[in-house]
């Protein structure tokens, strides 16, 4: 019933769709988990008395919400497949092909799929970004060298020497919304990191809701199940409603882990950026991308649904070097190919 009267949205194309974050930003559970919390007499955040029995409690009326976002989330996705089955359109084209199945609705079963197609794909993006350093081996002017072997010139230096630089393995950095609004993609962008991982010797990766925390331990398990696993019970990803807050992930990333963004860095974040009407941390971003080399966002959401209702890409996106719309593995493949 949530979903039904709260979640819908009507689309460009005169269709009506589902989204989960609008139900979350009607019912608040911030709001809901704060009035548990008060039922019970638990103190307030923020104030003294937080015991070992309360932080338990805690954990344990934090895991209820999220069970209850997990529930909305598994409405909006069956409205949407009904939706497709009744859709004349999407029946007559039959079932497409996994490369161009919508990451934002795989399904369990479908997901053994996709974890097998994302392997090449972090092969070749390590090998990318890989080329790239080599690319940029050859560094400035050593113009002592230079004045040296211009001696043997009359001191004329027609062969310039140029300095080389270190080599420097690639650096790549994952910043990955695992909110419930977009679920199912979150576990696309977690076997992403995963598989990144196991190519890339230099990969830090991060995982937020409205609390950023580094995962990159997590993903060194050989099974990306047991990763992903570890992180929802593991990580501390969630600190007050459990609603994406990206200003809170950027200030997170900036403040606790400054060495993670270096000039050597490609960051990658991945994510819908809608942050239920918070303030953005654009400024924070703006000086991650001063400090990176690259700075790409991956977005699941279709275009035409960019910078409507609580959606920030446009605030965002002037702060990368470019956004792309992610929504299958054919796009990310597409993506792969273009960074250099």
């Amino acid at each position: 019933e949530a979903v039904a009267t709260f979640g819908t949205v009507a689309r460009r194309d005169g269709t009506t769709g589902y989204r989960s974050n609008r139900v979350t930003r009607e019912i608040k559970p911030g709001g809901l988990l704060r009035r548990m919390r008060e039922a019970e007499g638990l103190p307030a955040f923020g104030e003294d008395g937080h015991d070992l029995d309360t932080r338990l409690r805690d954990s344990e009326l934090a895991r209820s919400i999220r069970w209850w976002q997990q529930a909305v989330d598994g409405a909006v996705r069956r409205r949407l497949a009904d939706a497709d089955e009744l859709e004349p359109a999407a029946a007559s084209l039959g079932e497409p092909l996994p490369e161009d199945r919508e990451l934002l609705r795989v399904s369990v079963d479908e997901e053994r799929q996709v974890r097998a197609a994302v392997r090449p794909l972090a092969r070749r993006l390590a090998a990318r970004l890989a080329t790239r350093q080599r690319r940029a081996r050859r560094g400035r002017l050593d113009a002592r060298a230079t004045m040296r072997r211009s001696l043997d010139t009359g001191g004329v230096p027609i062969d310039p020497v140029m300095a080389r630089r270190r080599p420097h393995r690639p650096e790549l950095v994952l910043v990955c919304d695992v909110s419930g609004s977009v679920a199912a993609f979150a576990r696309f962008t977690l076997l992403l990191c995963h598989a990144v991982q196991g190519q890339i010797g230099r990969v830090r990766s991060f995982a937020f809701v409205d609390a950023l925390d580094e995962v990159t331990t997590l993903f060194a398990a050989d099974d990306a199940g047991d990763a992903i696993e570890r992180l929802s019970t593991e990580a501390r990803v969630v600190r007050f409603d459990g609603r994406s807050d990206y200003r809170a992930a950027f200030a997170g990333l900036k403040r606790d882990y400054p060495d993670a963004v270096t000039p050597r860095s490609t960051v990658i974040v991945l994510g819908d950026a809608r942050n239920n009407d918070r303030a953005s941390g654009a400024d924070d971003l703006a000086l991650l991308a001063g400090r990176a080399q690259r700075l790409y966002w991956l977005n699941p959401e279709p275009r035409p649904e960019w910078g409507t209702g609580d959606s920030l890409v446009g605030t965002y996106a002037r702060h990368t070097d470019r956004m792309v719309e992610c929504r299958t593995l054919r796009q990310l493949a597409a993506f792969v190919e273009t960074v250099a």
